[in-house]
């Protein structure tokens, strides 16, 4: 019987398991090697070495081992000068920028931040509904960011009153990676030592670069530090009216 929905069971520890809906896909092209361990196997046809047509969809049974469980993303988002300088105060915080932001919370479901950064983002995004020069857009993004859960990593703040929040004072790389592998949306990383730390350990994901139009000529730049090459994908790129370039890379 076909079914609108393609579904993948998911038959490993209950930490793990999950259902995901995925979308129908008869009649379109899937790599042999996406359907790893399938029990039921649609209806296909052979298109050649590495590809499949799907004639007919059925609900497949899918076994994956603890190893073959696909982690969530940690996901970096920075504004950079375009020398290179990581610092808020570059950016062009304008309505485009933040409704890019806002829709990029939806594909997240926990905020990690290192000290100084949540201590910038507390600062103002609870309260932002206070300013009237906020936007609709601006108020739609500060929805989104103060529900969401968060975790900010540091040994000194003494307290985390932004709503949905947690300090977490040793062991981050360890936590991170314990989180990576928990199921649900994708996670971001904010702060530049934090984030440094964990390009060094290879943990980052996706990298997006908001290259501003503006030579800043001081500050702490992103990229400092990093010890090896790490090759990484481009797989978007899109140009702002106001002359911000985003750049989207996920790691090889």
């Amino acid at each position: 019987m076909g079914l609108n929905m393609l579904t993948y069971n998911h038959y490993i520890p209950c930490e793990y398991s999950r259902s995901i809906p995925c979308e129908n896909i008869r009649n379109e092209k899937v790599r042999k090697a996406d359907l790893p361990g399938c029990i039921f196997l649609p209806v296909t046809e052979d298109c050649g070495e590495d590809t499949l047509r799907v004639t007919e969809t059925y609900q497949l049974q899918i076994c994956f081992t603890e190893k073959e469980i696909v982690m969530r993303k940690l996901v970096m988002e920075m504004n950079v000068s375009l020398d290179g300088c990581a610092d808020h105060h570059v950016a062009i915080a304008d309505d485009e920028l933040h409704k890019f932001a806002s829709d990029q919370l939806d594909n997240i479901d926990l905020l990690l931040f290192g000290r100084v950064t949540y201590q910038l983002m507390e600062s103002y995004w609870p309260n932002a509904h206070k300013d009237p020069q906020a936007t609709k857009i601006m108020i739609e993004f500060a929805d989104k960011f103060n529900a969401l859960p968060k975790i900010v990593f540091s040994k000194t703040l003494q307290k985390a009153d932004w709503q949905n929040s947690r300090i977490i004072r040793d062991n981050a790389i360890e936590e991170i990676i314990r989180l990576k592998k928990l199921p649900g949306k994708n996670l971001s990383i904010g702060g530049i030592s934090i984030s440094q730390e964990l390009m060094k350990k290879g943990l980052i994901d996706e990298i997006i670069i908001l290259v501003q139009p503006v030579l800043w000529g001081k500050g702490r730049r992103l990229f400092d530090g990093l010890e090896n090459r790490n090759n990484l994908n481009l797989v978007e790129t899109k140009t702002f009216n106001s002359g911000v370039v985003v750049l989207r890379y996920f790691k090889t």
